[in-house]
């Protein structure tokens, strides 16, 4: 029974461990700059909902525009900074912290979000 047990709980962790990212970040890396990029392409999947991306977005108003386009279940979302300025792009980092969003997508490897954020988004 022990045996068992180990078994369906090892099996269980790993099926944590292997789950995807459930956002994309989207730019083409081969041109992508993130001193002179002001506007941001994800994709968020069906875990998150158009409401959660737009409500959560409604408090950071002063700092980037969100444009989200559903496409079968899934939603192109589309950040656009305000000023290109060190806060604006912090906040991001609360943004993606408000839809519970731990790693992100990047060419298939997903990054813890701290490390996105400083890798591709902040100066």
């Amino acid at each position: 029974m022990k045996k068992i047990l180990g078994l369906a709980f090892g099996l269980m962790l790993g099926a944590f461990t292997f789950a995807q990212s459930p956002v994309t970040f989207t730019e083409d890396m081969a041109n992508y700059d993130k001193n002179t990029t002001t506007v941001f392409h994800f994709n968020f999947d069906e875990t998150i909902s158009e409401s959660s991306i737009n409500d959560n977005a409604g408090y950071y108003t002063d700092y980037f525009t969100i444009d989200a386009v559903a496409d079968n279940g899934q939603h192109n979302v589309t950040i656009t900074l305000i000023q290109d300025d060190a806060m604006s792009r912090k906040v991001i980092h609360r943004y993606l912290a408000s839809l519970q969003v731990q790693t992100v997508s990047v060419d298939g490897t997903d990054v813890p979000r701290e490390e996105f954020m400083q890798t591709y988004i902040e100066k």
